[in-house]
């Protein structure tokens, strides 16, 4: 009797615990919230004022923290889609994406040290011809929406992006415009398993979840599309095996090799070099030499002497590329000279002059390599000079003069080289 009576009240609990766990099963859901970051052309650091990056991360974080805090919502999988625009070769693009995601992956880990890089899982997306095809059906009001269709979707054609730009300039521009911005992304894909009880907790939106595990483009792919170029899609981890860190490229120096016309003009021969420091900060040295004289006429023009600047870059165009656009700085100069145009008297300082003031420039892109720069510096300009006159094949002193002058002190109009810093210049792209 005592063992009948045992066995029923196993039976009940059995089926009261199974009934329990099925109940817990079916208050929990999946969902899932996607973050966008979006970079620069040719950039792999995030910077937080481009578009909105700066709320979307704080808004990643946010919710994050909030979703850790409640403890019937437990994180599950994180996966950072890195992807790029299309032009461009292949190999500098996967590079490229590659960087994207180390990066963003950096944010998480960062704000989160419990997270371990493996459960990151990270995907570079690089020429993304396949997400251009889906964006262009879905646009309907694109112009060249029916031709660029069937040029993306030609077999025949191996390198879309030269065949476009070089057959098609108008409708590459148009694309390059309206949709390459947003294809230079690294997008998060969290997915958080929660219960009903707890719905309000997480911000994000329920999302159906995906019926394949391989990441597609930045949206789900609906259609069935056949591009004429593979779409570059390289898993590099999984949950379960750690990512292997990227190959650390070396990192070389950007130096801008300069000449300013405006000297070259005046036949005074200069030379410059401007290394950039990282952060749009930069340091600049400039020198000019000029030793022309002929005793018979007589006339002299000779000079020599230079200048020493830092600078702060900043605008649009310097964090797409450094050394170029607005920069504002301070400077210094040291200058001798000896001028004598004809018979009636010439001026020699034969001691440094000294000045130091404030610049201000803009340098203007011509190619990837090639930069020209327009600078105005103003300050004050003090030092001492002899006045003195031909006479009978001698020079004869005149007068000491000492100069003291504010105003304009410094005109650029150079041409500057880049040499090295290839990870810090844009790729060739536009």
């Amino acid at each position: 009797m005592s063992k009948t009576i045992i066995g029923i009240l196993a039976f009940v609990l059995s089926c009261a615990t199974g009934f329990s766990l099925n109940a817990n099963d079916t208050e929990r859901e999946h969902i899932k919230k996607r973050y966008t970051i979006f970079f620069p052309v040719g950039v792999s650091d995030i910077h937080k004022d481009y578009k909105e990056n700066g709320h979307t991360i704080q808004t990643m974080i946010d919710d994050l923290k909030t979703t850790m805090e409640v403890e019937s919502s437990l994180p599950g999988t994180f996966t950072i889609v890195a992807s790029t625009s299309p032009e461009g070769s292949l190999e500098l693009n996967q590079r490229l994406a590659m960087d994207r995601a180390y990066k963003t992956r950096e944010i998480l880990l960062q704000n989160f040290p419990q997270l371990m890089p493996q459960q990151i899982k990270l995907v570079r997306q690089a020429n993304d011809w396949s997400g251009m095809v889906l964006a262009i059906r879905r646009d309907t009001t694109f112009q060249y929406r029916d031709q660029l269709l069937e040029i993306l979707t030609d077999p025949n054609i191996k390198n879309l992006d030269a065949h476009i730009r070089t057959r098609h300039p108008q409708i590459y521009d148009a694309i390059k415009d309206r949709m390459f911005e947003n294809m230079r992304t690294a997008s998060v894909s969290i997915e958080v398993i929660k219960t009903k009880t707890n719905v309000d907790e997480f911000i994000a939106e329920p999302v159906k979840p995906a019926e394949s595990t391989t990441p597609k483009t930045e949206e789900s792919i609906t259609e069935s599309i056949t591009p004429a170029e593979p779409t570059a899609l390289y898993v590099m981890a999984s949950e379960t095996q750690p990512a292997t860190e990227p190959v650390q490229k070396k990192k070389s120096m950007l130096v801008g090799l300069k000449t300013n016309l405006f000297y070259d003009i005046a036949a005074v021969p200069n030379l410059g070099l401007e290394f950039y420091l990282g952060k749009n900060w930069s340091i600049v040295g400039n020198w000019m030499y000029s030793w022309w004289f002929n005793d018979s006429a007589p006339y002299y023009w000779q000079t020599y002497g230079g200048d020493l600047a830092v600078r702060k870059w900043f605008g649009k165009a310097s964090r797409k590329k450094p050394l170029t656009g607005h920069h504002v700085g301070v400077y210094g100069q040291m200058i001798t000279y000896d001028f004598l145009k004809d018979n009636k008297g010439g001026i020699q300082a034969d001691q440094w002059n000294w000045a130091a003031g404030l610049e201000y420039g803009y340098s203007v892109p011509l190619a990837r390599r090639l930069n020209m720069d327009f600078t105005l510096g103003a300050g004050y300009h003090w030092g001492e000079f002899d006045e003195y006159i031909p006479l009978d094949g001698h020079y004869v002193w005149q007068a000491t003069k000492r100069r003291r002058y504010i105003g304009p002190t410094k005109i650029e109009i150079s041409l500057v080289w880049l040499i090295g810093g290839g990870d810090k210049l844009p790729a060739k792209r536009r």
